[in-house]
């Protein structure tokens, strides 16, 4: 900012909000302000740093000329203490911005906290199913057995009771046959 423009720069990225490298102010998640400059605690592009001032100054020197030849102000720094009111105010909105993102954070890693632990619940209660689930497919199976078993039983006993049955019959016509006879 101070010798040249963004687009015009071929060092690393550095924020103008907390001076770090690595990324833009539009990226910026740090809740500091440092300056890049003097290191103080305000924005790189704030109008009160000396050293930005300075540089406006004498890159503005002949438009302080006239405003001091013209009596709009009395010293150059005259123009500096009407801009800072303004710059005051930007920065209690920019500190109140950065809580805000630091609220979102904590209600994202909130949201993200309990979406975790609700899925672990989930995780659990579904293993509890699937083990109880296998358990009855066990009892099933063995319910299924047992039912070949009894069906095989009642299908002897069935035979058996024909049996037993055929030679009663036999039994009865035989002894009709003897009545019949002796009648």
């Amino acid at each position: 900012m101070l010798n040249h423009r963004e687009t015009e720069c071929k060092n690393a990225t550095r924020c103008l909000k907390c001076a770090d490298y690595g990324h833009s102010l539009s990226e910026c998640k740090n809740s500091k302000i440092k300056c890049i400059y003097c290191e103080g605690t305000h924005f790189t592009s704030n109008e009160n740093c000396q050293k930005v001032c300075e540089k406006t100054y004498s890159l503005n020197e002949n438009c302080m000329e006239i405003l001091l030849g013209e009596g709009l102000i009395e010293n150059k720094y005259n123009v500096k203490k009407k801009l800072k009111d303004t710059t005051e105010k930007v920065n209690q909105n920019l500190n109140y911005e950065n809580r805000v993102v630091l609220d979102d954070e904590k209600i994202n890693n909130l949201v993200e906290t309990a979406v975790k632990n609700k899925i672990e619940d989930l995780e659990k209660k579904f293993h509890i199913l699937e083990t109880n689930l296998e358990k009855q497919k066990v009892e099933i199976i063995g319910l299924k057995d047992g039912l070949k078993s009894l069906e095989n039983v009642v299908e002897n006993v069935k035979n058996e009771v024909k049996k037993e049955l055929d030679s009663v019959k036999v039994d009865v016509n035989s002894v009709k046959e003897d009545l019949n006879r002796e009648a």
